[in-house]
Formats: structure tokens, C-alpha cells, sequence
């Protein structure tokens, strides 16, 4: 955020910005620049960082034992599961809450004007991408049984995340709507002037916001419901 906030204040306006999922237009905003400077840097750590922040939390309660002393208390494997699911969605959420308050302070003490409503929306739906990329990394922390096979998931899930848009949108693939980040920056074109996709290739009605938010409910739902079922089956030993 506080890299966003160095970019928007010292950049050149007038001239228009391309991202691979998001366009800038020329004369655009402090503002928008800082949201759009998010973008770029969200599309390349925050899969990484959530990955990590997620990977272990079945992972080490598995290693150090917790879980059989859990399963040996009174309460069911979904109340286990969501307790875990729950705190550490909490605790990611606070991280990017704080980022995105940093980043609001940052813009004020240059004395960039902004509507508040606008970005506080946007550091919401933030918060909203971050947990739809921490919730495969919880599924993944239930599907795999070591520490090791988490970290390759890590990499690979995040390489993944990083390169898929680049890939679907050299082939002009449609399934580039399913990806979060396309989600995500369809939300933020909705907040800010002089933003637009550049997918143009696609239909309008694949790039609506209520087709953005089955993406993302979808990302944290589906992944999050998938290491339950494998997190029932679970062995305490």
C-alpha cells in the first residue's frame, strides 16, 4: 500500500496505463492511480501471501498433535474446521484492513483529494479478494499431509494464480472471467473514473458485477467447503 501510494502521488497523469486485466485512461485521478497501483501489486504478492498465511493452518496443528487432543473434546470436526477457518480468515482480513488503512492515510498526508466512500469500499473489496485467494490455501492445508507437499502447493498455487491471466488473455480465452483478480478489478472500475477493462473480446453481460460477485463467492465457498469434506475424514491419532 505504501508502494501504491509513492506511485500515485509521483506519477505523470496524462499519459493512459495498461495492466493485463485493467486499463488507466489519460487525465485519470490520484485516487484511481492508487487502486489501480493496488491491482498490479495484489495480482503479484498477494497470491503468495495468502498461500502462505493459509497453507498451515491444518498443516501444523497436524504435525504438533492439537488435533487429537481437539477430537478427543466435546465438539464435532465442523466446529473444528470452521474455528480454524474463521480465525485465520479474521487475521489475514486484519492485515489487509490495516494495508489499506495505511495506504488512505498515506494519500491524505500528500494532499491528495479522494471520496471516502469510494475507498472505503474498495479496501473492502480488497479484504474480499484476499480471503478468495486465502481460502484455497485452507483447502489445500486439508488436502495435503505434510509440511513440504504444502509448500509445493504454495508455489505452484500462486505461479498459477499470477501467470493464468496473462495466459487466457493472449488466447482471448472467456474463462478469464473466473479468475478472482478480473472479479476484483471489475468491482473497482465500478468506483473510479478513467478505469476500464480491456476485454473487449467479451460479451457485456460476462462482465457484469453480479457475475463478479458469483466469482468470488465462488472462490471462497467452494474451496472452503472442499477441505471440509476432506477435513471429515480426518484421522486424529
Amino acid at each position: 500500500m505504501v508502494l501504491a501510494v509513492v506511485s500515485s502521488v509521483t506519477a505523470e497523469t496524462s499519459s493512459k496505463v495498461f495492466l493485463p486485466v485493467l486499463v488507466l485512461d489519460s487525465g485519470h485521478t490520484v485516487a484511481s492511480r492508487f487502486w489501480f497501483q493496488v491491482v498490479d501489486l495484489a495480482s503479484l504478492v498477494l497470491p503468495f501471501l495468502a498461500f502462505l498465511f493459509g497453507y498451515g493452518v491444518l498443516i501444523d496443528d497436524r504435525e504438533r498433535g492439537n488435533l487429537s487432543c481437539l477430537g478427543s473434546l466435546p465438539v464435532t470436526r465442523r466446529d473444528i474446521y470452521l474455528s480454524k477457518v474463521i480465525t485465520r480468515i479474521a487475521a489475514f482480513a486484519s492485515m489487509i484492513c490495516i494495508g489499506v488503512a495505511v495506504g488512505g492515510i498515506g494519500l491524505l498526508l500528500t494532499g491528495s483529494k479522494f471520496g471516502a466512500g469510494s475507498f472505503l469500499v474498495a479496501g473492502t473489496l480488497t479484504i474480499g479478494y484476499g480471503i478468495a485467494l486465502l481460502s484455497p490455501a485452507i483447502a489445500l492445508s486439508a488436502l495435503v499431509s505434510t509440511r513440504n507437499q504444502g509448500l509445493i502447493g504454495v508455489i505452484g498455487g500462486g505461479f498459477a494464480l499470477l501467470f493464468t491471466p496473462v495466459l487466457l488473455l493472449s488466447q482471448k480465452s472467456w474463462l478469464i472471467i473466473v479468475h478472482p483478480l478480473q472479479a476484483y478489478s471489475r468491482f473497482l472500475i465500478s468506483l473510479f473514473d478513467g478505469m476500464y477493462s480491456p476485454l473487449a473480446f467479451l460479451p457485456p453481460q460476462l462482465l457484469s458485477l453480479p457475475l463478479a460477485a458469483v466469482v468470488v463467492l465462488g472462490w471462497i465457498i467452494l474451496p472452503t467447503a472442499v477441505g471440509f469434506l476432506q477435513f471429515r475424514n480426518e484421522v486424529f491419532e
